[in-house]
């Protein structure tokens, strides 16, 4: 399974302090299966508040519910 994440930012440790509380379900780290929903968020925080629209791809073999907890 694929999973998405867009941001405007390069991420090489997720640190969900960094999430904003007052996002759609809280503080987290926001990923997407769809691929382009996660590009149209790179570009649009790349527009907002600089940087480089970048797309990050994690990969598991595994089922999904069994790394969601």
């Amino acid at each position: 399974m694929k999973l998405y994440h867009g941001t405007n930012t390069d991420i090489v440790k997720i640190d969900l302090a960094k999430g904003l509380r007052y996002k759609d379900f809280g503080r987290g780290f926001y990923l997407t299966s769809e691929k382009t929903t996660a590009t149209r968020m790179a570009q649009k925080r790349a527009r907002l508040f600089g940087g480089t629209a970048t797309l990050i791809t994690y990969e598991r073999n595994e089922p999904y519910a069994s790394f969601i907890r």
